[in-house]
């Protein structure tokens, strides 16, 4: 079972509003309009290639060669911060306070609003397809995309986070949003969940900047900070295998945790290598393969202008992609240096990296 790892194109709409069904999040919302004009600049990005200067969403999928399906997708966003849209999050911290007159030890959490203005690139819009869920799918995508952003580590915010769902309540409301941010706003959590899906600003305009103690919140509202939804295990493990780790700060919606590494630091970036290994190993099987210089691979997609790209947009960021065989599925070893072979013939530079894992870089 081979699937082939790409940049999303405006053509896979149909399939990528299928898969928003199963997370509707604030990167990937079950909603045909918004993904429309993502995926659309989504792959104008992928020709321009990435810039510190304006944030841009990259979307990549895994599509099954056989029957032609997507059956997963992922997304970076770079940068995640700038001057009109900061990244925005409660900086958990510890108070030690001791009053000798009262002979009075008090220790208590406090939540502080941050707002970066060079904030880190984003990973998020993680989701496979239920019925294609085992095959690995998830670690692949994971291991393309830090992979790309690895390969334009000059262009690329020096961390990257990843925001994970938080608990919520069996109704769909979340303890921390009705104890700060509902009196505050006047929202309730739906109604800012849908607002923040196009505009967070209301969040660094009215939360307050000093600190909050925590002693204030009730229980159930300490209890949402850092605490990650049940279905959110699986992108937990995929994130911390390649190298991010759980920081003390949450989302001011929700408490949900965040996990955050520097670029240089993941995975990807410590198993960059100029040429692959010399054969494929057994085990599961990820080849990324990012160009270094050369046509883009798929370039006769039309832009969002409806031509496409001319040579100067082509921008070689739009060549990146990958193969990876299922994980039950036997090494098709032919396969996968034929396909080596042919990305040598297409493009004049490229940089490998060559996994026999997803989670541990190979020895080859």
């Amino acid at each position: 079972m081979l699937y082939l790892l790409r940049p999303a194109l405006p053509s896979d709409l149909d399939a990528i509003l299928e898969l928003s069904r199963h997370l509707d999040s604030a990167n990937l919302p079950f909603d045909q309009n918004v993904l429309a004009g993502r995926l659309t600049a989504s792959w104008t990005a992928f020709h321009r290639g990435p810039s510190l200067e304006a944030t841009s969403r990259f979307i990549f999928v895994a599509e099954h060669q056989g029957a032609r399906t997507i059956d997963g997708c992922a997304m970076v966003t770079t940068p995640l911060g700038t001057l009109e849209a900061p990244y925005v999050y409660f900086s958990q911290e510890e108070v030690d306070a001791y009053s000798p007159a009262l002979k009075r030890r008090l220790v208590y959490p406090t939540l502080t609003l941050r707002a970066s203005r060079q904030g880190p690139a984003e990973l998020g819009g993680l989701v496979v397809r239920p019925e294609a869920r085992g095959r690995g799918l998830a670690q692949a995508l994971a291991a393309l995309r830090l992979t790309w952003m690895a390969h334009h580590v000059d262009k690329m915010p020096a961390e990257v986070v990843a925001e994970l769902a938080p608990q919520l309540e069996p109704h769909g409301s979340n303890a921390l949003w009705d104890a700060i941010g509902a009196p505050i706003t006047g929202l309730s959590y739906r109604e800012a969940d849908r607002l923040s899906k196009r505009d967070k600003s209301f969040i660094v305009d009215l939360f307050p900047r000093t600190p909050m103690p925590g002693f204030l919140l009730n229980d159930a509202a300490i209890a949402c900070l850092g605490a990650r939804g049940k279905s959110t295990e699986g992108a937990y493990r995929v994130l911390t295998g390649q190298g991010l780790r759980l920081v003390p700060r949450v989302d001011p919606f929700d408490g949900g945790p965040h996990c955050l590494a520097a670029l240089r630091d993941t995975l990807a970036y410590q198993a960059r290598r100029r040429e692959p290994g010399p054969s494929v190993l057994p085990g599961r099987v990820v080849v990324a393969l990012a160009a270094g210089s050369g046509p883009a691979s798929i370039s006769d997609v039309p832009s969002e202008t409806g031509r496409a790209p001319d040579e100067a947009a082509t921008d070689t960021s739009a060549a990146v992609w990958g193969l990876h065989q299922g994980l039950r599925s036997p090494i098709d070893r032919g396969s996968v240096e034929k396909a080596i072979e042919a990305a040598r013939g297409l493009f004049p530079l490229i940089s490998y990296s060559y996994v026999s894992s997803p989670l541990r870089p190979s020895t080859a």
